[in-house]
C-alpha cells in the first residue's frame, strides 16, 4: 500500500516555489511564506520537542524542501534522515543542507515511506502534512511507530476549516485525491494499533499529534 500514484507529480511540479535559487517571483515566495506561515506554529513545537528530550536523529517523512530539517540540524547538532516522494524537493532539500552548512549532519533521499526500509531507529519520527495523502491510515501511523525509539510526531488538516474546500479543488484538477480524517476518525486510527499515550493540538488549520512510544 503505498501514497497515491500522483502525489510525486504534484509536488515536483510544486517544488520550485522551495528552491532557494530560482524562486524570485513575487507570486511564488508569496505561496511559500503561507505555506510555512500555517506549518510553522508545528515545526516550532517539533524543536522543542527535540531538544526537550535531547533527541540524537531525527526522521522526518515528507520533507519537502527541508527548510526546518537544516534548521534542526545546524540548532541542535542532530543527525536528520528526510524523506519525500518527490525527487525536485530532495534536490532542493540537499542543495539547502549545503547553504547552511550541515551536509555532514542531513541524509535526503527519494522514498515512498509506505515502502521505505531501514535498519535504523530515529530518537523522533516527524510527518508534516502527508498523511492525507495515504491510502491507509493505520499502516501509516504504524510505520511511523515502527522506527522511532521515543516520539512520533505528526499533523492531518482539520477537515472544517474553511480553506479546505480549496485544497480540495485544487488537487482533485490534479487527479490527487486528498483523504481527510476527523478529529474522531484519527483518535480510532490511532487507538486502533494499540496507542492509548498520545496528544492531540489544534495549530491553525492543522491538528499536531504526538504519540510516546514504548519499546
Amino acid at each position: 500500500m503505498s501514497t497515491h500514484r500522483n502525489v510525486a507529480p504534484v509536488f515536483n511540479r510544486y517544488a520550485n516555489v522551495f528552491d532557494p535559487i530560482n524562486n524570485r517571483h513575487f507570486f511564488k515566495r508569496m505561496m511559500k511564506h503561507r505555506a510555512y506561515f500555517n506549518m510553522f506554529p508545528c515545526f516550532e513545537q517539533r524543536h522543542q520537542i527535540c531538544h526537550k528530550i535531547g533527541a540524537k536523529n531525527l526522521l522526518d517523512v515528507g520533507c519537502g524542501p527541508g527548510y526546518q530539517d537544516v534548521i534542526l540540524a545546524k540548532a541542535l547538532n542532530m543527525k536528520v534522515t528526510g524523506i519525500d516522494v518527490a525527487a525536485n524537493m530532495i534536490q532542493i532539500a540537499e542543495k539547502n543542507s549545503e547553504l547552511t552548512e550541515v551536509k555532514q549532519l542531513c541524509d535526503f533521499k527519494v522514498a515512498d515511506f509506505m515502502m521505505f526500509q531501514s535498519d535504523n531507529k530515529f530518537d523522533v519520527v516527524s510527518s508534516f502534512g502527508v498523511i492525507e495523502y495515504v491510502k491507509d491510515t493505520e499502516q501509516f501511523l504504524k510505520n511511523l511507530m515502527s522506527y522511532s525509539n521515543k516520539i512520533v510526531i505528526f499533523t492531518f488538516p482539520v477537515k472544517w476549516h474553511w480553506f479546505m474546500p480549496l485544497r480540495f479543488l485544487y488537487y482533485k484538477f490534479r487527479h490527487c485525491p486528498l483523504k481527510i480524517n476527523t478529529y474522531t476518525n484519527m483518535c480510532t486510527c490511532i487507538e486502533q494499533i494499540g496507542v492509548k499515550n498520545y496528544n492531540i493540538y489544534r495549530l491553525n488549520r492543522n491538528y499536531l499529534v504526538t504519540i510516546r512510544v514504548n519499546n
